[in-house]
């Protein structure tokens, strides 16, 4: 869903600039769908190259990795304010809960329930 907003708000920005044709939306959905396919490949191969055992399956990677849309989602809905610190600063917000989300194991937790006392 962040995938196709993305092209959607992409393609947006390049129609109120001035600059939108329909091979627009191609191009950017082709552009993205690969830098999604690298992420992927990239990750399985340096998975096999420090011998991890990956248990997740190729579903679930493609998930996550389209997690980084919604931060390039709200960094360009900024852009439109044309302020350039705003833009950095947003940007790095985005990223760094990102990253934490994605490397903090808390959301993958099982939740244990308190056993009650009677």
């Amino acid at each position: 869903m962040a995938f196709v907003t993305y092209i959607l708000l992409s393609t947006l920005l390049y129609g109120l600039a001035g600059k939108f044709n329909p091979e627009q939306l191609g191009l950017t959905a082709s552009f993205a769908f690969t830098i999604v396919i690298l992420e992927i490949i990239t990750i399985k191969i340096g998975c096999y190259l420090l011998s991890i055992n990956n248990e997740s399956q190729l579903l679930d990677l493609v998930a996550y990795s389209g997690y980084k849309f919604v931060g390039i989602i709200v960094t360009l809905a900024v852009t439109t304010l044309g302020l350039k610190w705003l833009e950095y600063l947003v940007f790095g917000y985005t990223f760094n809960a990102n990253a934490f989300f994605l490397v903090c194991p808390s959301h993958r937790r099982p939740r244990l329930e308190r056993k009650k006392k009677s």
